[in-house]
Formats: C-alpha cells, structure tokens, sequence
C-alpha cells in the first residue's frame, strides 16, 4: 500500500509523528490485523492545510484511487467537502456530526505514541485503585466532572497547568494500568480525547463524555462506534453511582469492555480491507478465521494452557484472525467464578500485548460450544474456519494451503486432523471406502465420524449444521450432537475427510485443561 504523509509545512508540522497519527501509522502497518497491499492512502493534517484545498486536489490527481485522511483537526477546519477526485473515499478525525453530513467516515483518534509499549512493559498489574484522572481543567465540562469526582474514595485526581505539563507520561501510563476506571471529560472542541483510547490500550474502563462545551450529546460516538459497554456520561453529577457500579460489577464489565476493545482495533483493519477493496477492484480476503472456546478450568488464573494453544496456531497460521469465545460460568462451577474473572483479564492483556490479530468475545452467561459457535459465525466474513479447542494444541506439520483447497472447491466439507499418531482400529467402521482418497496432493480417507478436536471446514455448511442439529439457545458440545448426526445419512451429507499422511498422523495434542472435574451435560436453552 502507498502511502503518503501529505505535508506542505514541514517547517511548522511533523508530520508524520503527531500524536493524532500513532493510532492510524499502526493501523497501516497491519498492527490491529492484516491490510492490503494495494490502494493510495492520503494522509492529512486538517488544520495545518485548512487553506491548502485546491493544491490538495491538484496533489491527489496523481492516484487512480484514493483514501484520504484527515487527522489533527479537532474544530473541523479543514474544508473536506470541497475535495474531488473520481474515485475517493474520505476517513475525519474528531468528525462533528453537524459539520459534515457527506458519507466521511469518523476515523478514532487514538492515543499518542509509546503508549502500547509502557502498557506493555508495565506487565498486568492488579489495579489498586478505583479511580484515575490527571489532566487540564480548562473548562465546563470539565469542571463538572471535577467536582463530581473529588469525594469519591480510592482514587486520584490531578488537575496540570497544561497540555502534557502533567507527570511523565511514563508514569502516568502505570497509574492508568492500576486504575479500574478513567474519567475522560471531552476537549474544547471534540468529545474523542488521546486519554479515552489511553484508558482502554490500559485495561481501565473510560467514561466516556456526550458532550462538549459548546455542543450537547450530538451523536458524535454514534459516528464512530455502536453500543459500547463503556458508559458516555451525559451529566457528570452522576459519575459518583456510575463509578461505584462498575467496581461492584468488577472485573466482568472491564471484561466485557476489553473484549469490546479486541473488535473494534480489529474492525478497523476490515474497513480498510473493505474501503481498498472497493476503491481498486482488487479482492485481497482471507480465508480462514480461527475459533478457540474457553471455559473454568481448575488450573485458572493461570493461561499457560490457552498460550501454548494460541502459540501453535500462529507457528502455522501467521496472520489469520483468532476469535477466542469465552463462556460464561455454569452454576456448578461457581466456585471457578473469581479466578476464571482474572483469568479472562489476563487473556485480554495478552490479546492486546502479546498476541497478533486476536478477537474476544466475553459471554455474560454459560452458553456452551454450539451456542457461542453459532454467534461467532454470524460475523464471520471468512468462506473457512478452523475450530480448535482451548486445550487442544496444534502439532507437527500442517500444510495448510493444499489442506485449505478441498474444501474451497467444495469437494469437501470438513477436514479432520488426526489426534492420534495412526488410524484407530475401533474406528475401522467409521471410514468410507477401503483406499485413500488424493487430494491436492494430499492423502485423505472419508469418513462418517465427527470429532471436535481441531478441524477445517466450510463457514456455510457449519452454520446450516449448528442450525438444523442445534435449537435456538441450546447450551451443548458441538460434538456430543454431531458424532451420531453424521453417521444417519450418506457420506456425501457431510462430505467429512480425514488426513491420513504417512508415518505419524497427530496434528494435535490434549493438554487436559479440565484434569479430574467431570464433563459436564448438556443443557436445553
């Protein structure tokens, strides 16, 4: 993709390298999940080029196509509507509803540079306080928010002299990642502010603001995101009750916030993929989206068990998307309810530190494997997947381009990959014809048994099986159902392959994350 720092005054501007462009730079770097290679990207600093418009215009009939974006604008000065190409596309900063109604896109403005790298370093510390704020009080809004905030308990508050004459940055990194919540009242001309996005790279729950000084809860997050687990607050005499809610509903909607958070960075990704898409024609779309579930174990908090899982899946899928669905806890494993909590945190910093192109999605009830599959796919825009269990890693080879090609020409319908190191003789019947099957290269056997040890297979076939095999809310092991469904009808119903390659056929091992608890039964929604 080329890119291009547009910049007419250097002298005065840095660009790039302005806080407003850390969020975007990572975004074009494929750091929230793969990007095109192909497509013209335009970036601008909106009010350092307010009266630049036409040699703007004249700069950009260079590109084919186009995404333009507008980025350290906060009052919306730069004239976006006066710009013209053929065919564009155009992505605003700080974008105030009443300024522009032309179809831009309201692009977040993130937070400033180094931010993800002290979040990192700082490890996940468990938060000490409830409450954290340091910054300006310059204000209304945010001296209503002053004034609500300074008697509740267990917090911090520090007003600074200005932008960044506060503490250093470092440190006030550390005390955001030790704070459960973070008030972030709206800047002088925008509600979107670097410490909303600060607060949420930290693990913290933001507050959200509606307003401006001049402007009252005029839609503008309803631009940039839908149904956000954080609250916006609307009067800030109402952040005392909002506070103490959310640290008595702690860690679940700090959870749920983050797992928010996994989707959106990633989301981003998609809306570049799909507006490059559309501006050059060109269809550059994955193929394969990763499902983990995960459930209370008996060793959590810990994650070694699902680490080494997610590790074995990027060591042979680099990029592709993992969506781990976490379930609710079932009554009879209440007692898991406080270490399964921690646990999930955990996850979450590790998604958003340590892994690459992970989703979460935190479920606030036990919904079991087929109900949370069948939500997952719902969203799914990838023609395969790959289901692996949470403690079930992948092993030895996996040549995944032949592997993937069956089933994209539709020959076959699910791939299974062997969890044992040769075929197993009670198993005999449940193979299909006497001789193996040349695929792609490859050596397969069909097979009428199902088993939910990691396997390919097609999204659309998937989704009609969870539908016509599974009621609506039914909180069941995908497999419990299935083994017995698949084994009624001719092969040609499932159209289920086993890879067989010579000498050792395992290609995942079984790490026992559940140890001596029993399998718990199924259960009708």
């Amino acid at each position: 993709m080329n890119v291009d720092w547009f910049n007419l005054h250097r002298e005065t501007v840095t660009h790039p390298g302005m806080w407003d462009d850390t969020y975007l730079q990572e975004l074009l770097n494929a750091d929230h999940g793969p990007v095109p290679d192909k497509g013209n990207v335009v970036v601008i600093p909106g009010r350092y080029h307010a009266a630049d418009i036409d040699a703007i215009n004249q700069h950009i009939k260079q590109y084919d196509n186009v995404l333009i974006v507008v980025t350290a604008d906060e009052a919306n000065e730069f004239p976006a509507d006066q710009l013209r190409h053929e065919a564009f596309n155009v992505w605003i900063q700080t974008l105030n509803p009443a300024r522009f109604d032309q179809g831009f896109t309201a692009f977040p403005l993130g937070y400033p540079p180094s931010t993800k790298q002290w979040v990192a370093e700082a490890g996940i510390p468990a938060p000490d306080s409830w409450w954290f704020f340091s910054g300006q009080i310059t204000h209304k809004r945010r001296e209503e928010m002053w004034t609500a905030i300074n008697d509740i308990p267990n917090g911090a508050g520090h007003a600074t002299d200005g932008f960044t004459q506060g503490m250093d940055r470092r440190v006030y990194m550390e005390r955001m990642a030790r704070a459960k919540i973070i008030p972030c009242p709206s800047g002088p001309e925008t509600q979107d502010t670097f410490r909303l996005w600060e607060a949420l790279a930290a693990g913290a729950v933001p507050l959200a603001d509606a307003s401006t000084p001049q402007r009252v809860d005029d839609g503008f997050w309803a631009k940039l995101f839908t149904d956000p687990p954080f609250p916006i607050i609307r009067d800030w005499h109402r952040a005392p009750m909002v506070i103490n809610e959310i640290v008595e509903g702690w860690p679940h909607i700090a959870n749920k916030t983050q797992a928010w958070y996994t989707r959106y960075r990633r989301s981003w990704a998609a809306k570049l993929t799909d507006t490059m898409r559309d501006l050059t024609g060109v269809n550059e779309s994955e193929q394969v989206t990763v499902l983990v579930p995960t459930s209370p174990i008996p060793e959590h908090p810990e994650t070694s068990i699902i680490e080494n899982t997610i590790q074995s899946i990027r060591d042979r899928f680099p990029a592709e998307d993992i969506r781990i669905m976490v379930d609710g806890v079932r009554p009879e494993q209440h007692r898991y309810t406080e270490a399964y909590q921690e646990y999930t945190r955990r996850l979450l910093w590790l998604a958003h530190n340590e892994w690459y192109n992970v989703q979460v999605t935190v479920h606030d009830t036990h919904k079991h494997q087929a109900w949370m599959c069948r939500e997952e796919l719902a969203t799914v825009a990838t023609p395969l997947l790959l289901y692996v269990e949470h403690d079930t890693p992948l092993y030895n080879d996996w040549p995944v381009t032949r592997l993937v090609r069956p089933l994209l020409d539709k020959t076959a319908y699910l791939v299974r990959l062997n969890h044992e190191h040769m075929l197993q003789p009670d198993h005999a019947h449940l193979l299909v014809g006497g001789d193996t099957t040349p695929l792609n290269g490859l050596p397969y056997r069909r097979t009428i048994q199902w088993s939910q040890r990691p396997h390919l297979a097609r999204v659309d076939e998937y989704t009609r099986w969870l539908n016509d095999w599974f009621k609506p809310g039914e909180r069941s092991m995908i497999e419990d159902r299935m083994h017995s469904v698949v084994q009624r009808f001719p092969w040609e119903r499932f159209r289920i392959f086993l890879y067989t390659p010579e000498g050792n056929m395992q290609r995942s091992i079984h790490t026992d994350g559940r140890g001596e608890d029993p399998k718990w039964g199924n259960v009708d929604g």
